[in-house]
């Protein structure tokens, strides 16, 4: 019991550590190795905090895996024991892993849910290759409760408070050693598993299947099961199948319709019983029945059919569950019931269901994207309301997205959810600009309400077009384009003859406010603090001062020099765009000093030179005055004083405020405090500090 206590003690350690600081976890888990674990001729045993071996020292490695278990290694084969020393798992897998989060589908039952059921499982694989993947599970008890045939959980729902999966099995590998319940699983290619209580165990339905899916019914238990071309139905509480005699089949209202040959003619009910159809339904998609009539096909909802009839009508690619996206009520249930359709030329248009046209059928192909997923990593959230105030949360394409092997495309066009042309690309156009670099599949595009722009995600070129001109007005073959999350747009171009970087910040207008050629190896110093910030340089009467990308003055050029400083600080090793601080070092009359994110003085202007120290913690500054440096944090609190005589610089590698050339630490974390958030100075009779959320305050003693 001591044992499983002082191991349980530091395995929580090791977590808080892992979670606030990295740097801690290594020494804490050193000691452990040396507490629990002994090597005798190149071989590791397990032992107790009493130095009792509880093994032989049989393992080629012993590491930590879960709490109170360690993962074994042996001729390249893992395994796992407890505390005790007793085999959990034997050493005979490939890999071992304490959780599973890889589904092929997952139906009524959400992602967390699912990893929730399955976390105190250690799962044991036989190969780890994606496309051949196959594990068996163990409880942390040493109780096999599959053998490891899994290939993947196909499907989950969750029904009546019972969790059944459909497992996609594979033979048993070659060398497992193992009963399940004193005997082995027949293999099949799919198989209906139910788990209860921390049990899995098979169901009554028990043939090799090539197919089986549940259906999306509610409040009932209903698969589809298939073999060769033709499946039935098999309800899973009373156990009642149907004959397999179905090619395929779709759900409307809790109904199924079922297809036997061509048509989905078959209705069925909850006791499967079959009404036929008087109408061909050739498809279901978004609650609308396809009906073929003939020659051409009409629409059908709540019984209710369409006035019109072409010889092709489709539904529309919507994708309106891409991402996290918000969907505008206004616009997306008319959108969501606008059809593909053509009258007899095979050119595609749009209508509704009432039979009003959207638009005409004049294109080769027409879909609609929700802003966010056309634009992708161009995607500016703060402009959300931009977009829908100017309709442009859906962008309707006709023609389709550009491919370089699609060469019957010779123009291309963007209309918005009123059914407003706001982007046309003539053929002279469309030849110039058009290039599989800065329009195709990888290249990245962006829209405001007055320009869209496509750009090479590498430096091969980008365009820019004026939607109230209807004109191309930036345009270069190289360098790329794009939108600024925090307003305006920037232009990055790299000079290889000269390795130069160029880049250039414009307004939200398109005017050009700044631009900088750097060389590569500062670079990325621009990218890190300028490019991410509110507002930009500008300059006037040999002065600099600070302007933002709607043009708007927000500090006077009356400074000599300005630095931008985007801090990030770290929120327990999650970053996040909401963390980033921005500050001003600015000179004036030969004298430095900080300003805030509203422009405030938070370091009075009387240094001979104030430099950021970037580090993950808090927002600290080196600070120069008579020759002398020492360390200040954004808040001016002095965390060294100024008498050193080297500079003072954050080491990186030891996570330490360091005196370059000295070998001396000036300012570092307290690692004796249990919270690790306690820092002090070294040669100032060991003041204490605490920081939180980026900011550090002195505590009073």
């Amino acid at each position: 019991m001591k044992f499983l206590l002082f191991f349980s003690f530091f395995f929580l350690t090791i977590c808080i550590s892992g979670q606030r600081k990295r740097e801690a976890e290594d020494s804490v888990r050193i000691m452990l190795r040396q507490k629990f674990f002994y090597e005798e001729k190149g071989k590791f045993g397990l032992k107790d905090s009493l130095d009792k071996k509880l093994t032989h020292a049989i393992f080629d490695n012993i590491d930590f895996f879960d709490e109170n278990l360690f993962i074994v290694e042996k001729d390249s084969r893992f395994g796992v024991i407890n505390h005790l020393g007793k085999t959990i798992v034997p050493a005979q897998y490939k890999s071992l892993k304490t959780g599973k989060s890889n589904f092929a589908n997952q139906n009524q039952i959400d992602k967390e849910e699912i990893e929730n059921y399955l976390k105190d499982f250690i799962f044991s694989y036989t190969n780890e290759d994606l496309y051949e993947e196959q594990y068996g599970i163990y409880s942390k008890d040493g109780k096999l409760l599959y053998p490891p045939i899994i290939h993947r959980f196909s499907e989950v729902k969750k029904y009546k408070n019972i969790v059944y999966f459909i497992v996609v099995e594979y033979p048993i590998t070659e060398g497992f050693v193992g009963e399940y319940n004193g005997s082995t699983l027949k293999v099949s290619q799919r198989r209906l598993v139910k788990f209860q209580n921390n049990q899995f165990s098979n169901q009554p339905i028990q043939v090799d299947y090539d197919d089986l899916g549940f259906l999306p019914i509610e409040n009932k238990n209903i698969l589809f099961y298939r073999e060769s071309l033709k499946g039935g139905f098999y309800n899973m509480e009373t156990a009642q199948k149907t004959e397999r005699k179905y090619k395929g089949y779709e759900v409307l209202n809790n109904k199924i319709y079922a297809a036997k040959e061509k048509f989905y003619n078959y209705i069925l009910d909850e006791n499967f019983k079959e009404t036929i159809s008087k109408d061909s339904i050739s498809k279901i998609v978004n609650g609308y029945l396809y009906l073929n009539e003939g020659g051409n096909f009409r629409l059908m909802k709540d019984d209710v059919k369409s006035k019109f009839s072409y010889p092709l009508i489709e539904p529309v690619s919507h994708y309106f569950d891409y991402g996290h996206y918000s969907k505008n009520e206004k616009y997306e249930n008319y959108l969501t019931e606008l059809f593909k359709f053509y009258p007899d030329k095979g050119k595609y248009g749009l209508i509704d269901f009432n039979g009003e046209i959207f638009v005409e059928p004049k294109y080769r192909d027409i879909n609609i994207y929700p802003l966010r997923q056309y634009v992708g990593e161009s995607y500016n959230e703060k402009l959300e309301n931009e977009y829908k105030k100017n309709h442009l949360e859906y962008l309707i394409i006709p023609g389709g997205l550009f491919a370089p092997e699609r060469v019957c495309f010779n123009e291309f066009k963007i209309i918005n959810s009123l059914g407003e042309e706001i982007v046309y690309l003539d053929e002279k156009n469309y030849k110039t600009y058009v290039t599989n670099d800065n329009f195709g599949t990888y290249s990245k595009k962006g829209i405001t309400k007055d320009f869209f722009y496509s750009s090479s995600n590498r430096q091969s070129g980008f365009f820019v077009y004026d939607i109230k001109s209807g004109k191309i007005i930036l345009a270069s073959d190289n360098g790329n384009f794009s939108l600024r999350k925090n307003g305006g747009f920037v232009l990055r171009a790299y000079d290889e003859n000269i390795n130069v970087h160029t880049v250039t910040y414009y307004s939200n207008r398109l005017n050009k406010l700044y631009e900088e050629k750097t060389p590569i190896k500062e670079y990325y110093e621009i990218e890190r603090s300028v490019i991410k910030s509110k507002e930009i340089y500008f300059f006037k009467n040999n002065k600099v001062g600070l302007i933002d990308f709607e043009e708007k003055e927000v500090l006077p050029a009356k400074y000599d020099n300005i630095k931008i400083v985007n801090f990030h600080y770290y929120n327990y090793y999650h970053r996040s765009e909401d963390d980033l601080v921005t500050s001003f070092i600015v000179t004036k009359n030969g004298k430095t000093g900080l300003l805030n994110e509203k422009y405030k003085k938070i370091i009075p202007l009387e240094y001979d030179e104030i430099k950021y120290l970037s580090n993950p913690y808090f927002e600290a500054y080196l600070v120069k005055k008579d020759n002398k440096y020492g360390l200040v944090s954004k808040n001016n609190v002095l965390l060294a004083p100024i008498i050193y005589n080297s500079e003072i610089y954050f080491d990186e590698e030891r996570k330490q405020f360091d005196l370059k050339n000295e070998n001396r630490v000036v300012f570092m974390l307290d690692y004796s405090k249990q919270d690790k958030n306690i820092w002090y100075n070294v040669y100032d009779d060991k003041k204490y500090y605490m920081f939180k959320d980026g900011i550090i305050s002195k505590i009073e003693q």
